[in-house]
């Protein structure tokens, strides 16, 4: 069996559908398919959004993730305020 590499949004209060279709590169009408949003305010319910790698922009690679987590773990190790916010990876 194939496994997909998916991107888990954790999804914030000021989230729109449409800002995270732009912030990861895939159609919003692709976003409410993927992750069954047939009504607009069924975003408000949910904790996480889940965007297929192979469909996001080419910033979001699996090497690019590795290293912006990396950065982030070093800023918190040096208790640093971190400038990148982690990106959650799974499959």
């Amino acid at each position: 069996m194939r496994t997909i590499k998916m991107i888990r949004h954790c999804i914030r209060a000021a989230d729109t559908l449409e800002g995270i279709s732009v912030q990861y590169g895939i159609s919003a009408s692709d976003l409410k398919r993927l992750n069954r949003l047939w009504q607009p305010s069924e975003m408000a319910t949910r904790r996480y959004l889940y965007i297929p790698l192979r469909m996001c922009l080419p910033k979001f690679s699996v090497a690019n993730i590795a290293h912006i987590n990396a950065r982030h773990s070093e800023a918190l190790r040096t208790r640093q305020v971190p400038t990148v916010s982690p990106i959650d990876l799974v499959e």
